[in-house]
């Protein structure tokens, strides 16, 4: 295979994932709204309920995750990521389901248990994986932590000043960051070559 005929074969399937991860993004979208209508859901959930069905999304199908292909190491068992990413998606979704079956302080130890399970696997995975993933990682958290900051900060000025309205809760800004962690993720994978058309798949 020729370096253009490769290079055009990269192009194509990386615009084929972003159409696909378009037409995905919006029937949950349509979802969610949908639910928002019925008053399931109130517009704060809407970014929480969005990023946990993503989590779940990518935890069922790790298996085949173009970025887990290029990031895994030799003998690195997959299981764990992919736990990582439902039991992260069970965080998000509690605080909207559980209310219905059990008191909000039973709901509350829920959470906290799945977010300290989520650490432990997230622990475990990180030390499995190779350089270069643990790279993105640490890369990640540091332009996610100086973003997060800023928009608190800025944020909190704002309301401060009385220059945003009222109904903006904390759950609502916690999907907002969650996004923002999201996209940095995004960002610093292709910035390393990961899932970049640019560069050749090995």
């Amino acid at each position: 295979m020729t370096t253009t005929t490769a290079a055009r074969r990269r192009w194509s399937l990386f615009f084929l994932k972003l159409l696909g991860g378009g037409v995905i993004g919006a029937v949950f979208a349509s979802g969610a709204l949908a639910l928002i209508d019925r008053g399931f859901l109130t517009s704060s959930d809407y970014l929480p309920v969005l990023m946990a069905t993503f989590y779940a999304l990518l935890g069922l199908t790790v298996w085949i995750n173009p970025y887990v292909r290029k990031t895994r190491a030799p003998g690195e068992p997959l299981w764990p990521r992919s736990l990582l990413m439902l039991v992260s998606a069970c965080a998000l979704a509690t605080p909207l389901i559980a209310p219905l079956v059990a008191s909000p302080q039973t709901v509350f130890l829920v959470v906290v248990a799945f977010y300290v399970v989520s650490w432990w696997i997230g622990r475990i995975t990180l030390r499995r994986v190779d350089e270069l993933t643990k790279r993105v990682v640490v890369e990640t958290n540091h332009l996610s932590l100086h973003i997060i900051l800023a928009v608190l900060l800025l944020y909190g000025a704002a309301e401060r000043l009385n220059l945003v309205p009222d109904g903006v809760s904390i759950w609502m800004l916690n999907g907002i960051l969650l996004w923002v962690y999201f996209l940095v993720t995004q960002f610093a994978w292709m910035r390393r070559g990961l899932d970049n058309p640019t560069v050749a798949e090995e």
